[in-house]
């Protein structure tokens, strides 16, 4: 949507600091979001995308995080994410 990109943080000390959304996204919401719209040609209107999206090492071990998790799924193998064409399913993997 034209909107230069920038390093921006999304959580910063467990608090939601803005939302992922395009520029047009942050206009209807009244919240400054993070520049995520993407479209698949210059004649489609961009719709908002997570890209790009990295997490930043902390100071916490392993143990640490997972013994603060009250209910969760640890995941230790590499799988892929996709959906279906109805948008029924959803399914996830993660890299370790």
């Amino acid at each position: 949507d034209g909107t230069q990109a920038s390093k921006q943080f999304l959580i910063r000390d467990g608090v939601l600091l803005r939302p992922l959304g395009g520029a047009l996204s942050q206009f209807r919401s009244g919240l400054d979001g993070v520049a995520n719209s993407r479209a698949c040609g210059w004649n489609r209107a961009p719709i908002d995308r997570m890209a790009n999206l990295n997490i930043e090492p902390g100071d916490r071990s392993l143990a640490q995080m997972v013994k603060g998790i009250e209910h969760g799924i640890l995941m230790r193998t590499n799988r892929s994410w996709s959906i279906d064409d109805a948008r029924n399913k959803f399914q996830f993997g993660c890299e370790w």
